[in-house]
């Protein structure tokens, strides 16, 4: 009995979490799309945070994808003036890939952005229930890292 609905649970929370990804993925191209960006560019700029330099080789690790790839995303965000590349002075086979000065600010206003979608998710919760939220995301996320680990090996 303690089974079916443990397992019932785990239905209803893996239903939960594709929906909530894909809601995600959702609200992260509508932010893409205001500043023309695709799903991947968006998430290349993204990889950035605070930083303004990145070289190919962590773009590509964190990304997972290859090198050419990465190249033709750097290219489309070079031609929108969003980025620059450089070789590497210490290292002349790594190319360091640097955000410009019109990206700066559209990188704060998508982080503002997005700051204000857990905002108004956290507005209507209690301030107990906002701990217990952000504790479940954080065990979740931790599950997740630690399955696709897994996975991998």
């Amino acid at each position: 009995m303690e089974t079916t609905n443990v397992e019932k649970m785990a239905t209803e929370l893996a239903n939960v979490i594709c929906e909530l990804s894909h809601t995600c993925i959702e609200k992260q191209n509508e932010f893409a799309a205001l500043y023309n960006l695709t799903p991947a560019e968006y998430k290349t700029l993204k990889l950035f945070g605070d930083k303004t330099t990145l070289s190919v080789k962590e773009i590509c690790s964190t990304l997972e994808l290859t090198p050419g790839r990465i190249t033709h995303i750097v290219t489309a965000l070079e031609a929108k003036k969003y980025v620059t590349r450089k070789i590497d002075q210490t290292d002349k086979r790594n190319v360091i890939v640097h955000l410009t000065n019109t990206c700066i600010p559209i990188m704060r206003a998508l982080s503002a952005s997005f700051t204000k979608v857990s905002e108004n998710l956290l507005s209507n919760a209690s301030a107990k229930n906002k701990e217990a939220i952000i504790n479940s995301a954080e065990e979740i996320l931790k599950a997740i890292k630690a399955w696709s680990h897994e996975v991998k090996k």
